[in-house]
């Protein structure tokens, strides 16, 4: 856990290098994602750290509901009382209804989340079977605000959907600091890509809300100049959009055509 200026408190977790982010500015406290402890001990010891309560977060916003990223939002919202956002495609799956969807059972690299990915289609197979092992799955939570479109704002950040990774996968925008939340599109460990195949439920999706998002961005001059992802520390950078153009070009995506 560190602490890269008063406002902004990446939180991970060793396995896959998952993270959490805590937001403080003048709207209160804010978390985005809740990593993998159904205690959320990182994330109240952080809160700790700031000379604050549970009771002074003020919202708990979540990316998607792959149970690494989900875990600890009941006893946030427990603790707290913080409403929750989360995408309104998987707010079931956040409310205990049905598991995550599966993703492919081919071994893809970084072969180092080989147990993420076996783990998460293990848990979709249970429930086939009506099996609900705690480890594989979350405490159920109401969602209070689902996410629903573009540009909703939320304290400080505002919403941006990009579905792929998961078909709820949203990502959070802070203009303040010119940082882009990413879930899942985007990771920073062991490199910076454009998410993992063997947990992105569909990559071409994934690669089109990345081209999207880029083409909004630079029409409303919103610059990048740091990434906050769900696996992997945060990655500043002088240009971002130029980042997420190569990373499109190494992925072979075809570029727009030139009317």
């Amino acid at each position: 856990m560190s602490q890269i200026q008063p406002n902004f408190m990446p939180l991970w977790h060793s396995f896959g290098r998952v993270h959490a982010y805590l937001l403080e500015d003048e709207s209160g406290l804010s978390v985005i994602d809740s990593l993998l402890d159904n205690q959320a001990r990182t994330i109240f010891s952080a809160i700790e750290s700031l000379g604050r309560q549970p009771k002074d977060l003020q919202r708990i916003i979540l990316t998607h509901a792959h149970a690494t990223h989900v875990k600890g939002a009941a006893a946030l919202k427990a603790a707290s009382g913080a409403p929750v956002f989360a995408p309104i495609e998987e707010q079931d799956i956040i409310e205990g209804k049905r598991p995550s969807n599966r993703t492919t059972l081919i071994p893809h690299r970084p072969f180092r989340i080989l147990p993420q990915q076996y783990l998460l289609n293990l848990q979709y197979f249970l429930w086939k079977l009506h099996i609900k092992p705690a480890l594989l799955n979350i405490i159920p939570i109401k969602v209070d605000q689902p996410i629903v479109e573009d540009f909703e704002r939320i304290g400080p950040v505002v919403t941006f959907r990009t579905p792929g990774h998961s078909p709820g996968s949203t990502s959070f925008y802070w203009p303040a600091a010119a940082t882009l939340f990413t879930g899942d599109i985007l990771v920073t460990w062991p490199k910076l890509e454009l998410g993992w195949r063997g947990l992105t439920e569909s990559r071409a999706q994934n690669l089109a809300s990345v081209r999207r998002l880029v083409a909004v961005f630079e029409a409303r001059g919103w610059p990048i100049r740091r990434f906050a992802s769900g696996h992997g520390s945060p990655y500043d950078t002088q240009d971002g959009i130029a980042d997420f153009k190569r990373l499109l070009a190494a992925a072979n995506y075809p570029q727009p055509q030139q009317g």
